[in-house]
Parts: structure tokens; C-alpha cells; sequence
């Protein structure tokens, strides 16, 4: 007999994350608590923790697309 791969949300793998990276509990008992396997706990974390500076340079990137240019003086441009 088969069993069906389980598939799980972005918001039940983020909350999972936000256990591990608390630490106060053990790989074991947040695998038992959220029923997963500790190997994918440890993958979702090394993924999630790569994927950080990109978090980080996109913000970034957005805020000064969003800021209007500043004129002489450091003094936005604003029509008033």
C-alpha cells in the first residue's frame, strides 16, 4: 500500500521555522509536535536561512523605488 506524499502551506512551514529558530525546544520535539520529520525541519531552517539577504536586498530596493528624489539640500521635491 501507497501512501500519499503530504504536501504542507507556507504559513504551517513558516510557523514550524519560527519554533526551530526559537530554540527552546529540541529538533525531536518539534518534529513530534508538528509531526514531520527532523530532517525536513533542519531543510526547511537551511532554506529559509539562505534565502534571508534576498529578504533583505528586495526590501531594500523597493523602499528607494518608493522614495521620491531628493533635490538640492537633501529636501524632497514636493509640489506644494
Amino acid at each position: 500500500m501507497t501512501q500519499k506524499r503530504r504536501r504542507f502551506t507556507v504559513e504551517f512551514k513558516a510557523r514550524v521555522i519560527r519554533a526551530a529558530l526559537r530554540e527552546d525546544k529540541t529538533l525531536a520535539q518539534l518534529a513530534s509536535e508538528f509531526d514531520v520529520h527532523p530532517n525536513q525541519i533542519t531543510e526547511w531552517k537551511r532554506q529559509a536561512l539562505d534565502a534571508l539577504p534576498e529578504v533583505f536586498s528586495k526590501k531594500r530596493e523597493h523602499q528607494q523605488q518608493d522614495q521620491p528624489s531628493r533635490g538640492r539640500y537633501g529636501m524632497r521635491d514636493t509640489l506644494a
